[in-house]
């Protein structure tokens, strides 16, 4: 997998892990200890 991994693809991996890291920190702030499964008015 490493040998995929060039400067261009790095710099769009870690764009992608940024975001991901911040949607994430949002949602578990959001949901807390739940498990969203079913939504309440088109909201998990």
């Amino acid at each position: 997998m490493l040998e995929y991994v060039n400067a261009e693809n790095k710099s769009w991996l870690d764009e992608v892990w940024g975001k991901l890291q911040t949607k994430m920190t949002a949602e578990c702030g959001r949901i807390g200890d739940r498990i969203p499964y079913v939504p309440v008015d088109g909201v998990y």
